[in-house]
């Protein structure tokens, strides 16, 4: 993007944009696959241990926090690689293709 003219502060938002959606549709996944999973292993181990089903009690705060937990961890660990892309000289990017 440098290459064609972009300006580094164009460049670190698309980078952290690009981590940040990233983190949040990986995370948004994790709970859509993750909470059915839950469900069938409380199933299963409840029914081996106990003769009947465990439970599953998702805590809505817990949930929103950890979900916005990991956008912040994605947009803070793109913020990272955005520097480094941002300081590329045109130079070293077109010798990267």
């Amino acid at each position: 993007m440098q290459a064609i003219g972009a300006r580094p502060t164009v460049i670190r938002r698309m980078v952290v944009l690009e981590g940040t959606v990233t983190g949040l549709l990986g995370s948004l996944v994790a709970v859509v696959l993750g909470v059915p999973l839950s469900i069938l292993v409380g199933e299963l181990l409840g029914r081996i241990s106990f003769g009947l089903p465990l439970p599953l009690r998702l805590s809505p705060g817990g949930l929103v926090g950890w979900l916005l937990l990991s956008i912040v961890a994605a947009a803070a660990a793109s913020l990272v690689a955005a520097h480094r892309a941002a300081r590329l000289t045109v130079r070293e990017t077109l010798s990267y293709q």
